[in-house]
């Protein structure tokens, strides 16, 4: 019974983030609460593993994400952070059906809303407010993944530093400095020197 409480509490988070962005009908609302799968992760699980064409795009409802890549010479890459009210997936793969080049691991214990592919295309075609609520979900996406390029290429680290905190307000305190600097493509060194005077400023 507290099993099916918990999806009923999770789902309810869902179908709110869902309506703030679109109008849904009863019947659209019955038909995701019968297609969506709840998928538990434990801190350090994978959700999406490099090598594998991924099955399933996910909505978090709680919990926090990294999205990342390992080059070939073992050093790991933060691509991205998703937290509550994100969707998650290794996108490009998930929607051309290719082996994936990123992995996607839960950074703490985590509660997601997953759908398959499949059933993933034919949502999108089924009522103009899921493709409403998609459009919405890769907007965010590419604003966020296109600021984080901009900045890479011309902007010094305390500007790189500073756009985060304000890409992801409270992260800093969720995220290990090690991952934080690798998204930013600093020196955990340079982040903790750049990181000094906020922590002054809390005190």
């Amino acid at each position: 019974m507290k099993h099916l409480e918990n999806r009923e509490e999770n789902f309810n988070l869902l179908i709110r983030y869902l309506q703030s962005i679109a109008d849904i009908p009863d019947d659209e609302l019955e038909y995701v609460k019968k297609i969506v799968h709840i998928k538990y992760l434990k801190k350090g699980d994978l959700f999406i593993k490099a090598g594998e064409v991924p099955e399933f795009c996910g909505f978090i409802c709680s919990g926090l994400m990294r999205v990342f890549y390992i080059d070939e010479q073992g050093r790991d890459f933060t691509k991205l952070f998703n937290r509550e009210y994100n969707f998650v997936s290794s996108y490009a793969a998930f929607i051309e059906r290719n082996e994936s080049l990123l992995n996607v691991e839960a950074l703490e214990d985590t509660t997601l809303f997953v759908i398959d592919y499949d059933l993933f295309r034919m949502f999108i075609d089924r009522h103009s407010c899921w493709l409403k609520i998609y459009t919405r979900a890769l907007e965010k996406f590419y604003v966020i993944k296109e600021r984080r390029e901009g900045y890479l290429l011309w902007q010094d680290a305390k500007t790189r530093y500073a756009q985060f905190l304000k890409d992801f307000p409270g992260l800093e305190k969720r995220v290990k400095q090690y991952y934080i600097a690798s998204y930013l493509g600093i020196s955990p060194v340079s982040l903790s020197r750049i990181r000094a005077p906020y922590a002054k400023t809390a005190d």
